[in-house]
């Protein structure tokens, strides 16, 4: 199972805050080189080989937020109300083309209000 969200805990208990920035750093450095490598190829990218490859890690990806998911959700939908707001935001995050930073604040509104 992927459980990326805690490392950052976990380095925080063991090494307290240069712990916890080693883990921010372990988790956000891949993808901040991504971007500007994926620039540097982008004459490349258009090859098929290249979107099949981008396409892999795309599907890599969602299958690893996907297994936390399966993992988080059983704690995290607890009663009734709960699972309606996750109910609504999963419905908006795939019938709608609003923002996903809009799904998330209206869902904390919609907590709160619960």
């Amino acid at each position: 199972r992927s459980m990326g969200i805690y490392v950052v805990a976990i380095d925080y208990a063991v090494a307290g805050w240069p712990g916890a920035a080693a883990g921010w750093l372990a988790l956000a450095l891949p993808a901040l080189f991504a971007v500007p490598l994926l620039a540097l190829m982008r004459r490349h990218a258009q090859s098929p080989r290249a979107r099949d490859a981008i396409e892999a890690v795309l599907l890599c990806s969602a299958a690893l937020v996907l297994s936390t998911a399966r993992t988080l959700i059983p704690t995290a939908v607890v009663d009734l109300p709960t699972a309606l707001v996750a109910a609504g935001a999963l419905a908006l995050v795939f019938g709608t083309r609003i923002s996903t930073v809009w799904v998330i604040a209206g869902g904390a509104v919609a907590t709160l209000l619960f």
